[in-house]
This record gives C-alpha cells, sequence and structure tokens, in this order.
C-alpha cells in the first residue's frame, strides 16, 4: 500500500552552519554533511567532522529513529541515525531533510530508510526536484512522495532480507580484493622470475 510521507513522518529542515565568529561562545558538535553520507544508510558519529553550534535556543541534534534525506543534488540517498554513538551531539546541515516517524504510524524508523532508498521511490523523489545549477527537494515536495507502507512483520521481513544482501555484497567485495592481491603477487613473482631469467 502506497502512504504519502505526510501520513507518516513530519519532516524539519536542517541547521545552516556559518564560519565561528572570533570569540564567540559555541558548542562542539558533529556536523553532518552530504558527503558523509555518500556510501552509507547509517549515520555513523565517529566518522563525522567536529563543528561548532551557536545557534540559540534549542540545539536540532538528531534523535534516536530519525532519517536524513540528502534534499540537494540528483543522488537523494536517505541514511538512518540509529542512536548516539560520541559524546557529542549529531546536527545535520540545511543539505538535509529529517524525518522522524510519527507516533500513530506503523512504520519502523529503518524501513523508511529503506522505503526512501528503494529504486521505485528514488524515481518519484526526482520527480520532484527542482532547479537547474543543483536540483533539490523541498519539503512541502517530499511529503506529497508516496512510500509503500506494508504490515510491520514484513517490513521487518525486508530489512532481514536487506541485511543479508549487504552481508552478501561485503563477501563477494572481500572475495574479488582477496583475489586481486593474490593476483597481484603472482604477476609480481611471474615478472622478477622473468627478469632473473634473462
Amino acid at each position: 500500500m502506497l502512504t504519502q510521507i505526510a501520513d507518516i513522518a513530519e519532516v524539519r529542515t536542517g541547521y545552516t552552519f556559518r564560519p565561528p565568529r572570533e570569540g564567540a561562545a559555541g558548542a562542539p558538535v558533529h556536523a553532518v554533511q552530504i558527503g558523509d553520507l555518500r556510501d552509507v544508510t547509517v549515520v555513523q558519529p565517529g566518522n563525522l567532522p567536529l563543528a561548532q553550534w551557536e545557534g540559540a535556543g534549542e540545539m536540532p541534534a538528531l534523535k534516536e529513529g530519525e532519517v536524513l534525506l540528502a534534499a540537494k543534488g540528483n543522488h537523494n540517498r536517505a541514511a538512518l541515525f540509529d542512536g548516539p554513538q560520541s559524546g557529542y551531539p549529531v546536527v545535520p546541515s540545511s543539505q538535509f531533510l529529517i524525518l522522524t516517524v510519527k507516533r500513530a504510524a506503523q512504520v519502523l524508523p529503518a524501513y523508511l530508510c529503506w522505503a526512501l532508498n528503494y529504486p521505485p521511490t528514488q524515481k518519484l523523489i526526482a520527480e520532484h526536484r527542482r532547479g537547474t545549477s543543483i536540483a533539490s527537494i523541498s519539503k512541502a515536495a517530499l511529503l506529497q512522495v508516496p512510500v509503500p507502507v506494508p504490515a510491520p512483520g514484513v517490513q521487518e521481513h525486508i530489512l532481514r532480507l536487506q541485511h543479508l544482501w549487504d552481508e552478501e555484497r561485503a563477501l563477494y567485495a572481500a572475495l574479488a580484493q582477496n583475489r586481486e592481491t593474490m593476483l597481484t603477487g603472482m604477476f609480481s613473482k611471474l615478472i622478477h622470475g622473468e627478469s632473473e631469467n634473462e
């Protein structure tokens, strides 16, 4: 069943980081930029750079279970924040839209992240992008995007299958790397052996 994002999640924009003012007091935070999540679907604070947050009011730090969607560029990848893993808050930049699953919605945050990265959903998001030099999707447009929302049990099954697939791809990548290393060593021995016999 397809359901608009507006029915299952609240959406907010990220924080606009500015160069720190000299002598200004600020709080250290992990700042998330699009490049930090290029190849991952889980936010890993330990790999993020530190920045200064000098905003007024409550800090817009990520909460466990929130999903980030890259709002700018042609690759609107989503990533899940599954909880703090360091001593500093994690604050997403204005390059992101942040989704918080509504309490009444029967949607797992990890599944929402998966559904946003699901190729048919990515095509729908692309249809809502605007801009010529740098494409972007607005909060209002994202709220209108429909995503598939099966029963919670089916969501869990999909996540398990995705986890197995990810493990399989990682295994194949490791095997390919080992094979390349082995062949490089063999080539080197053959080349050096040929040189010694001349």
